[in-house]
């Protein structure tokens, strides 16, 4: 099990997925960003990390323009993640650890999302976000060393997914980098969603150089400029269940590398295969309205895949309900079929009995 990851997923969101996979690190994230949840490489706590009141730092994620550490806040006895933006930042850097910052801020007493406990800016004028360091690390984690999850384990944890994307677009805000590298595991309250760097309102037009930072959780439309809509969201929804259940991405091969254009291929085809053949039906059919090409075709936001997620969970009791029921009734049937057998046979052996009694009373009186 690994030793944890950030409140960010294991790393910063700094920039468009270019492809590639490596141990640490999620399949179809940038290469030049770098985590392994199980190393934590200790700096020296004043002149690397610059922030008053915490020891014991170690390095758990760098990417071209942050980095996150692990670190103890003595005052009040607790491990925390910090997120430190690189000092040679870009205004589009900048505004995206604004939106983070007051996005979380905005949504944290509402949604099961990753609070920031404190945001300020180092000594050697970095700004950097203070938050929960998850010991049971992130759902992408959790795959990696378990593999497929069982569909009710899958479905419990999606649909709990499912309620904060709802509270977040209930306050029109589409977070557009669901995944499970972006979902923290914490140990009572379920999951909670992390990063909201590259979020935008609801309805906002992205640029014609628009681009999806996960292409495996990205819809289509997510790579073309365009109104922003929940149901970005509601693909990946969709697309995270297909992956607990399969324990790899949508559109892509086991162990293999992400290739960006061959994902999109795929994904402009349709929704992928059941993610196993043991699949209940009905989840097959809300992973497909989900993962719909077109935005029109899926669940209009994450209510309504929440909404769907809890009947096509009760279809799939219901049916292996059924299939037991059958089994069972069967069962009892062919007791019965037996029981009947042995009844009569436990008779005339009786019978047989007697009439051999009969028989010998007869001729004991004969030979007398």
């Amino acid at each position: 099990m690994m030793a944890g990851t950030t409140a960010t997923g294991g790393g910063s969101n700094i920039g468009p997925d270019r492809g590639g996979s490596a141990e640490g690190r999620e399949p179809g994230v940038a290469p030049d960003r770098t985590v392994d949840d199980a190393v934590h490489h200790r700096v020296d706590d004043r002149t690397e990390l610059g922030i008053d009141g915490l020891d014991q730092v170690s390095v758990i994620g760098t990417g071209g323009s942050a980095t996150v550490y692990r670190a103890r806040q003595p005052a009040l006895d607790r491990i925390v993640a910090v997120k430190v933006v690189h000092a040679a930042w870009s205004m589009e850097t900048r505004e995206r650890f604004d939106r983070e910052r007051e996005v979380t801020g905005r949504l944290s007493g509402q949604a099961a999302i990753v609070p920031i406990f404190q945001t300020g800016i180092t000594r050697r004028g970095e700004p950097y976000l203070l938050m929960p360091f998850y010991q049971r690390g992130s759902l992408f984690g959790l795959l990696r060393t378990r593999g497929p999850l069982p569909w009710r384990e899958a479905t419990f944890l999606i649909e709990g997914l499912a309620r904060t994307v709802a509270d977040c677009h209930a306050d029109g805000v589409v977070h557009r980098d669901v995944k499970p590298g972006n979902v923290m595991l914490t140990r009572h309250a379920g999951p909670r969603l992390a990063d909201f760097g590259i979020t935008l309102p609801v309805g906002a037009d992205t640029g014609a150089g628009a681009v999806a930072y996960t292409p495996s959780y990205s819809p289509p439309e997510a790579f073309r400029a365009g109104s922003v809509q929940p149901t970005v969201d509601v693909y990946a929804l969709g697309a995270t269940l297909w992956a607990l259940l399969a324990g790899h991405p949508p559109h892509t091969e086991v162990g293999q590398p992400v290739e960006v254009e061959a994902v999109l291929h795929r994904a402009s085809q349709g929704p992928p295969p059941p993610p196993t053949a043991t699949t209940p039906g009905p989840l097959v059919e809300l992973i497909d309205r989900a993962m719909a090409v077109a935005p029109a075709d899926r669940p209009s936001d994450g209510t309504a895949f929440a909404a769907e997620l809890r009947r096509a969970v009760r279809r799939s009791e219901d049916t292996e309900t059924s299939a037991t029921g059958r089994t069972g009734t069967a069962g009892r049937v062919r007791l019965g079929i037996n029981r009947d057998r042995l009844v009569t046979a436990v008779l005339a052996g009786l019978i047989a009995a007697g009439v051999l009694l009969v028989l010998g009373g007869l001729g004991a009186l004969v030979w007398s």
